[in-house]
């Protein structure tokens, strides 16, 4: 074969070759697998939601310590693990018999002190119907000065004598003040509505304040929580009170909640060397059915569409920096160009390209 027929035996095959690349372009392309071919799914119009997530655990919306502030030896303890409580109600008690006691007595004192009162005003009365007599006997000398002083004396000393004795009336009666609010402490009782969490008091314990061992129980509002969730430097900025969430217990998917951004803290957490921010959201639980520390992933929903063409994020290719999705053709497939619009973490919106109910391959075919 001559150098020219050998060469255009050569510039016939790039000819060749390079019609076919051009050619795949335009025209159905054939799966590198044969009858090899993804599912099928319909592009639908149903709402979309723009998410960024994150993990929470649940903690209660309030919580209390239930401590004694009188020393002494607890007497009953009424209240168990899980049991409801008011607030008021009285759930541990201490001995009460010292406060009763010494609020007998100092009743007995009062009664005495009452008594020396009755009988020093008598007493004063009689001594002042004698000051005024000598009042008028002396406007005419009908009595000695020194009588006459002698009398202004007893007076003076009278109701010297009948002050002193109120006066330790009003002591007693504050001793006694005292004491009675020291019995009524006797009663130990809850602050708070709520569900009793631990109980670490026992009949026959002593307590003291001064020593630190005076917290007897824990009480908690478990039928309204919040959600701490652990939110990225990244993302927190994209959050603000009042923001929509949607709550997925991780026990189990099947119970959301739509809560809402109550307060996102200031000061960020160190968790592995990695800087987050606690995110607080509100959540009623009056029925009871979530539990405190139980976990939830959080979607906090920023943006959301309530019609939109939609498609998994996996149906989506792209070829030189163009979205397109893939069609069934037979056993083969089609691309078809569309243009995006917004993404969530499973779906993304179709601008145009596409149509409701029209049927496209997913996952997006790979290329060989």
């Amino acid at each position: 074969m001559s150098l020219f027929s050998r060469r255009s035996l050569f510039l016939v095959a790039g000819v060749t070759i390079a019609s076919l690349t051009i050619a795949s372009s335009y025209f159905p392309h054939h799966s590198s697998s044969a009858n090899v071919v993804p599912p099928q799914i319909s592009a639908r119009i149903e709402p979309l939601e723009i998410t960024i997530s994150a993990i929470g655990q649940l903690k209660p919306a309030a919580k209390a310590t239930v401590s004694q502030m009188l020393s002494g030896r607890i007497d009953k303890v009424f209240k168990r693990e899980g049991d409801k409580v008011h607030a008021g109600e009285i759930v541990a008690r201490v001995d009460p018999v010292l406060q009763q006691l010494d609020i007998r007595a100092l009743e007995h004192k009062l009664k005495s002190y009452q008594a020396m009162i009755q009988r020093r005003e008598a007493e004063l009365a009689r001594i002042r119907v004698k000051r005024d007599a000598a009042n008028e006997l002396a406007k005419t000398e009908g009595i000695s000065k020194i009588d006459f002083e002698q009398i202004k004396a007893d007076f003076a000393i009278a109701y010297a004598h009948l002050n002193q004795a109120r006066a330790l009336k009003e002591e007693v009666a504050a001793e006694l003040a005292q004491e009675k609010i020291k019995l009524e402490l006797t009663n130990i009782t809850s602050p708070i509505d709520g569900t009793v969490l631990t109980v670490s008091a026992h009949a026959g314990q002593m307590v003291d304040p001064g020593l630190g061992n005076n917290n007897l129980m824990s009480v908690a509002d478990i039928s309204r929580l919040r959600i701490e969730a652990l939110v990225t430097e990244a993302d927190v900025i994209r959050l603000s009170p009042g923001m929509p969430a949607r709550a997925t217990m991780i026990a189990d998917p099947k119970i959301q909640r739509m809560v809402e951004i109550s307060e996102i803290q200031p000061v960020p957490v160190e968790v592995n060397d990695a800087t987050l921010y606690v995110v607080e959201l509100s959540l009623d639980n009056a029925d009871g059915s979530l539990m405190i520390e139980m976990s939830a992933r959080v979607d906090f929903i920023l943006e959301y569409e309530p019609e939109a063409l939609v498609v998994p994020r996996e149906a989506v290719g792209h070829i030189n920096g163009k979205s397109i999705v893939a069609q069934a053709n037979g056993d083969d497939h089609i691309f078809i160009p569309v243009e995006t619009g917004k993404e969530s973490r499973l779906k993304v919106s179709i601008l145009s390209g596409l149509s409701e109910g029209q049927k496209i391959l997913a996952p997006f075919p790979r290329q060989e």
